[in-house]
């Protein structure tokens, strides 16, 4: 296990605009070793070469999003944050492969991708608030809220209760 003393991260909001910032390391949870070492039983799986570094992290997102026209899907690129400073990347990875089946990720479900951005490919339990009903627990790039996968009533969300592109 290994902990970012110097990670930040900080969201806040002056009128319409919810500003996020930080440098992309977890804050207060920890992460595997990475490059994955050869003696790692992981190596033989994903020997992931990447190494996590800080990467600086600013952007703004309207307070009160906007439905767009017409549904559209998630590329394989960042799509949001977690509230521990972890960008959601898509549920693939850059071959188009489920990534949580074909990556080697930690005990917080993340991983680096070249040039050291640490990262979640599906919900994990370090998010904080992850095991609360209807939680936020990040913010998606279009500024919509991200939420705990359970209902009011405290049932695990599934794919028949989300809309065509899993949201």
């Amino acid at each position: 296990e290994v902990y970012w003393p110097n990670a930040s991260f900080t969201i806040s909001a002056d009128g319409t605009t919810r500003t996020i910032s930080g440098n992309d390391l977890p804050v207060n949870i920890p992460t595997g070793i990475y490059p994955v070492r050869s003696s790692d039983p992981a190596y033989a799986i994903d020997p992931n070469p990447s190494a996590i570094t800080a990467q600086s992290v600013s952007f703004s997102v309207p307070v009160q999003p906007t439905f767009a026209s017409a549904p559209s899907c998630v590329t394989i690129a960042t799509i949001g944050y977690a509230l521990d400073g972890v960008p959601f990347s898509s549920a693939r990875d850059v071959q188009a492969h489920d990534a949580v089946a074909h990556e080697v990720q930690d005990t917080c479900s993340g991983h680096p991708r070249p040039g050291g951005q640490y990262h979640y490919h599906s919900l994990s339990n370090c998010i904080p608030h992850i095991a609360e009903r209807t939680a936020l627990v990040g913010y998606a790039l279009d500024g919509y809220g991200i939420f705990s996968p359970y209902d009011a009533a405290g049932k695990e969300l599934t794919t028949s209760d989300l809309d065509e592109c899993h949201g």
